[in-house]
């Protein structure tokens, strides 16, 4: 069942495909400030019981967002956040999730390894080597994130040395 399952979230963002590309192209060509020295996408999910959405964080390692500002140099740079997909529409109303979670599936592991594969199948595609700060994929507030240069998971520690 969990097969099941996993495929329907996949045909579900599957409708988001080409949004994401199009996001992630326009992320491929940002003039990146030189001190920015993490990019952290974060999904922002609640288990597709109501919208979700996605956002871009430009970061330094000690975690703490990177802000520019323009008016001190005069060059133009990408900074702070950016909105890749926004209010996503949910998948399952709340009696689906009971239904799938009384056969055992946990919806919000399914979701997060779902949305992560997706993503990062995507990215690779768009932007493989094309940008050489370190990027990872986290769901909001979670303790690891995936590194999407090296297709492995990272804990935090890892993630901000």
């Amino acid at each position: 069942m969990s097969d099941t399952y996993r495929n329907k979230v996949r045909n579900y963002l599957e409708k988001f495909s080409s949004d994401l590309s199009d996001e992630l192209m326009k992320i491929s060509n940002f003039n990146f400030h030189p001190e920015i020295e993490v990019l952290d996408f974060v999904i922002f999910n609640e288990g597709f019981t109501s919208e979700f959405f996605i956002r871009m964080f430009c970061m330094t390692r000690d975690a703490n967002e990177f802000f520019h500002d323009k008016k001190n140099d005069g060059d133009t740079y990408v900074s702070g956040g950016y909105d890749l997909l926004q209010e996503v529409e949910h998948l399952f109303s709340y009696d689906e999730l009971e239904y799938y979670e009384k056969l055992g599936i946990d919806f919000y592991e399914e979701d997060s390894f779902e949305l992560i594969k997706w993503f990062s199948e995507i990215w690779n595609k768009i932007i493989g080597g094309k940008i050489n700060i370190p990027s990872y994929l986290c769901l909001h507030d979670d303790m690891r994130s995936f590194d999407l240069i090296n297709l492995r998971w990272v804990s935090d520690d890892e993630k901000w040395i």
